[in-house]
């Protein structure tokens, strides 16, 4: 489960709907529900990367970035029509040791 479906479950959870609305609407279970809700300080301040499901404590920031650096650029690719495999993404990896600014503009798609 996302972290964006678990910020969802909270504003609904807010809005009034109950427990056992949300455990049937997500086909989760009452305790899985009760454990989003009762995380909800740091589920809610989470910035992460879309998709991401885990948020961890001794997560580097810089790898957020490189995250939300590599969806753009994904999107991107994909709106021009070019294919995006993960073989092509893996041979991208090499850029990682480029400097940081090279590297946005790599992804942004500015080279």
């Amino acid at each position: 489960m996302t972290i964006e479906e678990k910020q969802e479950i909270i504003r609904k959870h807010e809005n009034d709907a109950r427990v056992v609305e949300l455990c049937r609407q997500y086909n989760k279970s009452t305790s899985t529900i009760c454990t989003i809700l009762a995380k909800k300080k740091d589920i809610m301040s989470a910035k992460v990367a879309i998709g991401v499901s885990i948020i961890m404590k001794q997560r580097p920031q810089i790898l957020e970035e490189v995250e939300k650096l590599l969806l753009i650029w994904i999107h991107n690719k994909e709106l021009v029509g070019d294919s995006v495999s993960e073989a092509i993404i893996s041979s991208q990896r090499s850029s990682a040791s480029t400097p940081e600014s090279h590297q946005q503009q790599y992804f942004m798609g500015l080279e």
